[in-house]
């Protein structure tokens, strides 16, 4: 059962955990696929195994709250839907090319619900970015979202 409107729970997960089997759809701007195998991006490596993961600032509590409040989530989409939301935090820490993957059997949502999600992800303010021999680093982040709407 839903809570009425909207809820959001976001967990950080390591990608790796999700294959094609579970994950299928992909949602996208941008030509360039942001999945498990994105190595490299602006020819800069894309590492998926750091010393220090980037980090919103502020928290888990401060990036759930901003994506709570910027979601404009259309009447269409109805149910629990469960997505993957993956996505390069570089350097300097701004996110870049995120994309969604849809799970198998959860009620798809709207195209422009897909849309609004990529749009709250392509205007994060920048992040701690990730560590990696005390270096600064691009890095692969993914996080499931889930999103419950209830009329």
């Amino acid at each position: 059962m839903c809570f009425k409107e909207l809820m959001i729970i976001v967990h950080i997960i390591s990608f790796s955990a999700f294959g094609n089997e579970v994950f299928g759809q992909l949602h996208s701007n941008n030509e360039t696929s942001c999945l498990s195998n994105l190595n490299s991006f602006e020819g800069q490596p894309v590492y998926h195994n750091v010393d220090i993961s980037p980090e919103f600032i502020g928290g888990q509590d401060n990036l759930l709250e901003f994506i709570s409040k910027n979601i404009q989530l259309s009447k269409a989409s109805e149910g629990i839907s469960k997505v993957l939301v993956s996505f390069i935090v570089d350097s300097n820490g701004k996110v870049r090319i995120p994309c969604i993957l849809q799970q198998k059997g959860s009620p798809l949502l709207a195209n422009e619900d897909y849309n609004s999600i990529i749009s709250i992800f392509n205007s994060l303010p920048n992040w701690q970015p990730a560590l990696h021999k005390a270096k600064k680093v691009y890095a692969l982040y993914t996080m499931p979202i889930y999103i419950c709407i209830e009329e």
